[in-house]
Parts: C-alpha cells; structure tokens; sequence
C-alpha cells in the first residue's frame, strides 16, 4: 500500500513537525481514494513501531486511537482504540477534542500541499477502470467507511455525506440502480425533515436524487425535481445555481428540448466566463457542452468552429494528454463523422485513441469509447472488417473492465450488430440485438431509452431480412413505449414513427407510410426547425413514397428542394446530398428524362469514389446502376 501513493517521505516529514493531525484535515482526506486512508494509517503504525521513544509518539497514538474509533483507513475498533489511546497516555476527552477539530474541506495547510493531488481525482471515473472485482471491493470498504463514520458523526455530518456520495456513485457503476437510489432519496428526506433548504448539502442531495432518476432513464421526474430546486437556488442567490442549470441542461438534451438546453448552456458559459475567464478549464467545458447541443440541432457549423475553438485552448491550458482536452476532441470527430467528413473524424478519432492509451490506459472508459466511436466511423465508410475487428475488441474490454451489463458494454455491443448488418450477417446481428435488449430490460427496465433503442434496432434488422410482420409488430410496440416514455415530439419517438413508416413502404403500403411521414415531418418542422437534417431525411422519405405511387411531379418538386436545403446545410458531398441526388436520377429515369438521370448519376458516383473510395458500399451501388443503365 505503500508503494500505491509514495506517501511515506511526506508523512514522516510533517511528523517531524507534529503537523500531520487527521481530524483537522478529515474532511479532505474523505474525499481522495480509500487506499490513500488506509496507507495513511499504515504509515503511522509503521513510524509509532520505528520511533516510540521519540517524544512526538504519544501524539502518533493518538491520531491512531482517532483512527480506530472513527473508522478511518481501517474498521472501526473499540478495543484497538483503547490499546492506542493507552499508549499516547490520553483519556476518551482528548479523543472529543480531536472529534471537535474535523472542520468542512480546503482548510488544508500549505504543510500538507502534498496531499492535495490525492483529494481532487474524480474517484468514480477513476475506479471504472479497475474492473468488477476491484470495484466490487471498494464498494464493500465505503459500505463499511459509511457505516463507521455515521455512528460517530452522524447520518448528515460533511463527512459521511462525502462517503456516501462515493459509495452510491459505486453502486451506479455496479448497476444497482435501485439501491442508490433509496440510499439518495433517504438522505434528501432526512434532510429535509431536519434542516430543510437551509442545509449546506441540501442542493446536493437534490441533484443526487435527479441523478438517480436519469440514469434510470426517469427523466420527467429529474427535470421536475431540478427545476423546483433552480428556482429556491436563484430567490436565494446561491452559488451553485450553475451546477443546477448543467444537470438541468443535460436531462432538457435527453429529452430533446434542444432550445431550452441551448439557452441555459449559454447562460452557464457566459457566467463562467465573467467569473473565471475565457480560459478556465469550467468555461471551456461550458462551451463544449454547447457544441453538443449545436450538433444535435444540426447546427454543425457553429459547432464545429466552436469545438475548434474549445480544443486549442484546451491544449493550450491543460496539455494534449489532459482528460477534457482529449474529451473535446472526440467532440470534435462526432461533428466531423456527423459532417459526413469521415476521413477527418478517423484522423482524429486515432489521436485520441492512441493518446489516451499512454496517458490514461487502454482500460479507461474514454480510451474503450474512442475505440467504438473509431469502428462506428469505419463502419460509415464500409470497413466492414476494420470496424468488426475495433468494435469486438472494444467490447470485449468494456465487459472486462465494467462488465456485460454496462451501460457502455451495451451500447458497443448494439454498435457492433449494426456493422453485422451492415455485413448482412444477419444471424449474428439478431443474436446480438437480443442480447442488448434482454440485458437492459433486466438492467434498466423496459421502459428506459436505451432499451427501446435496442428493441427499434432489432427491429430493423427484421425489417432487413424482410420480416415484415415481426418488425412491424416490435416497431409499433416500440413506438407506443416511446410516446409514453419520452412524449410524442421526442426526437427518439418520431425516428421510431419514421422507421415504422418505411417499414410500410416496403410492404408497398403506400398510404400508411405516407400518413406517418407527413406526421414526422410536420413536427420535425416545428421542433427540430425546417433545415435540421433528420427534417430533411423524412422529406426525402416523403418523396419516396410519392414517387412509389406514380405521384412523380409531387416527388420531384419535393426531393429537387430536400437536395438543395442539403447543399446548403451539409455540403454538395455529405452522404444525405448524394443520397437525395441518387433520388432525383431515379425520378428523371420514371420520367422518361434518361439524359438528366445519367449525368447526376454520373455526378454521383464520382463524388462518392473520390470522397468515400471505389470500395464504400454506396459507391459500388453507384457504380453499378450507373452500369446497368
């Protein structure tokens, strides 16, 4: 243990000067590793036993008879308090003034500097790498650091709430949900029938509670529970009114309430920056939270120049290897790959990748993650076998690391059976969507987002395989869920309405499919605004359909406008151009205008070779209808 921190010079140091006293630095040191707690106990056992007859070891003792009645780095222990408190020649009042001296965190003395890198680490992120095991073991050492410094402080003392945030965020990453959240709610009811809002951790057990219900995917109550404790944070001017809006941002773009996350994501950035700076690493996170909520609203070019912006400073400020540089530049590739700019996102994607297995390790959930979003990018470009390779391996870390039932593990592994169906390796495709499904249903319930995500992807790999019947059945049941779950306007629920559509447009079932795309489309419109590319995508689908009714003027006029907005908002090379331009050929070739078709299909191709290579799926399409005309 005491190799973990290489904390023993430092400790013998502050000895020496009689400065090293737990209780007056308690509440920092819960804050930091169990193992550091630990190593600080075995190191005043170590120098007691080395250095007894030194005049400082009574005060030693008694720091280790603190330790043993409290709890810290080991389990709490009357009988071994007693033998240290003996040996400091101390009675049980020295000890109340220790317990008196625990005062709230950062009153740390420069004397003790050291120890400050040990107590700013976000423990949870920290302990996802370690694997289940690992994690399973911390769990049971903060169960028991809970339990002991409750029983001597009390269930709403600073420093129990410090454990007890950790050890419900450990129960989070081992997936029991339920437990963590009883634990929160417990705490915010205590709260609030003794203190109420005038309790420094009020406001905190408020979000923890949100936290729970989101991961949950019980977004309604965490925004309703948020929005209550923003408004009693602003009539109050608390400080932490920032802290609400970030989580009341996050469930408004789960729920795709994209305007009114944008609002208060620049107003979170705007205060940062006249608190902190233009440069300060909160400030840089605020604008890269914005970013997202541009590229979500289809806005990609002010996100991209945003991100740009966000990723140089953070370079700059923090250094390439830092964790939020290296998160702002998968950021970065997300736009890119949503750009259509598949070459650029891969470049980068690679960085990151290969920077954060040197200065983070190959286990670290952002390391696994760039590995998926890379083998998503390879997938979009027809790699088939690069992005199988990437996604297998990637999957299997993320069982290893977090285990099968992570939400990461299943969202890699619904990943990798869009490239086996992609593939058309059907079978294996259906056997992993049902896996995903099955997992999050027992994991996060039936009703939680990525479970309908999972039960709408297999149900498009029916589709697929024309099981027309079966997917429809799932789509439709999905659809329902999805409407009940996150409401009719969702951006989630209207892609499952418009999947459903095409559904019947492959059946030739013509006039269902269109009622439901001019439904989408209509509220896409009005939600997402008329030039967001899944706006664009359901008109192109519209213009499908009326072509495969012989509505041919009708679906010119319509797929002719679609290709232009495109142009305009993506770019003339952006797949959904070329896509909507191989429309309008097959339109001509109805028409009878064989001269226009042949020249955009012409057109077509040569975009696709240049920009996505002779081997992309889409440009051997291409090529050979272009042949077989």
């Amino acid at each position: 243990m005491q190799a973990e921190f290489g904390l023993q010079i430092q400790i013998n140091d502050s000895l020496k000067n009689r400065y090293f006293r737990i209780a007056e630095n308690l509440a920092d040191f819960v804050q930091a590793d169990y193992r550091l707690r630990i190593q600080i106990r075995d190191s005043l056992e170590n120098w007691y036993f080395r250095n007894q007859n030194q005049p400082s070891a009574a005060h030693i003792a008694l720091q280790l008879a603190f330790c043993y009645q409290v709890g810290f780095g080991v389990k709490s222990d009357d009988n071994k308090c007693n033998e240290w408190l003996e040996k400091s020649n101390k009675h049980l009042d020295h000890l109340k003034i220790e317990k008196s001296a625990v005062r709230p965190a950062s009153w740390m003395g420069k004397e003790l500097d050291w120890l400050r890198k040990h107590t700013k680490v976000n423990l949870i992120c920290e302990y996802r790498t370690w694997g289940l095991e690992k994690l399973e073991a911390a769990r049971k050492v903060y169960e028991t650091e809970v339990d002991d410094m409750t029983r001597q402080f009390g269930e709403l003392h600073f420093v129990p709430l410090t454990l007890h945030d950790i050890f419900t965020g450990l129960l989070d990453e081992l997936r029991e949900f339920e437990k963590s959240k009883a634990l929160r709610m417990r705490i915010r009811d205590q709260i609030e029938k003794t203190d109420g809002i005038g309790h420094p951790y009020y406001i905190l057990s408020i979000l923890n509670v949100a936290k729970s219900h989101t991961a949950l995917g019980e977004w309604m109550e965490a925004k309703l529970l948020l929005e209550d404790v923003l408004k009693h944070a602003e009539s109050t001017q608390r400080s932490d009114v920032e802290l609400i809006k970030n989580n009341l941002a996050l469930i408004l773009s789960k729920q795709g309430r994209w305007s009114e996350t944008k609002e208060l994501r620049v107003q979170v950035m705007e205060t940062f920056r006249k608190a902190y700076g233009f440069e300060h690493p909160a400030t840089l996170t605020s604008m890269d939270n914005l970013a997202l909520t541009f590229t979500s609203q289809g806005r990609l070019k002010e996100a991209e120049e945003l991100n740009v912006q966000v990723m140089v400073m953070f370079k700059r400020v923090l250094g390439l290897q830092h964790l939020d540089t290296l998160t702002s530049m998968n950021n970065l590739a997300l736009t890119y790959r949503c750009q259509g700019r598949l070459k650029e996102a891969e470049k980068l994607y690679l960085q990151v990748m290969e920077t954060s297995k040197r200065a983070i390790g190959l286990k670290h959930p952002l390391t696994l993650t760039t590995m998926d979003n890379l083998s998503v990018t390879y997938r979009y470009q027809g790699r088939w076998r690069e992005a199988e390779e990437l996604g297998v391996h990637a999957m299997q870390m993320f069982k290893t690391t977090l285990g099968q039932d992570h939400l990461s593990t299943l969202t890699c592994m619904g990943n990798l059976s869009l490239t086996y169906r992609n593939q058309r390796r059907w079978k294996e495709a259906e056997v992993l969507g049902v896996q995903v499904m099955e997992r999050s249903i027992r994991v996060l319930g039936q009703g939680h987002p990525l479970t309908l995500s999972s039960m709408s992807s297999l149900a498009s790999t029916f589709s697929i395989q024309g099981q027309w019947k079966k997917a429809e059945v799932l789509k439709v049941q999905v659809m329902e869920m999805f409407k009940k779950v996150l409401g009719q306007e969702h951006p989630d629920t209207l892609t499952t309405m418009a999947n459903l559509a095409s559904t019947y447009q492959e059946q030739g079932r013509w006039k269902e499919a269109e009622e439901l795309f001019v439904q989408v489309t209509g509220t896409r419109k009005r939600v997402l605004g008329p030039e967001h590319p899944s706006t664009l995508t359901s008109l192109g689908n519209l213009a499908s359909t009326y072509m495969g009714q012989g509505r041919l003027k009708e679906a010119e006029e319509l797929i002719l406008q679609v290709m232009e907005m495109f142009k305009r908002v993506l770019g003339k090379e952006h797949p959904d151009t070329l896509t909507t331009m191989a429309k309008l050929a097959s339109i001509y070739t109805k028409k009878g205008r064989w001269k226009e078709a042949e020249e955009l299909r012409v057109q077509v191709t040569e975009t696709r070779k240049r920009v996505f290579g002779q081997y992309h799926p889409s440009t051997r399409s291409s090529m050979a209808d272009l042949a077989s005309r």
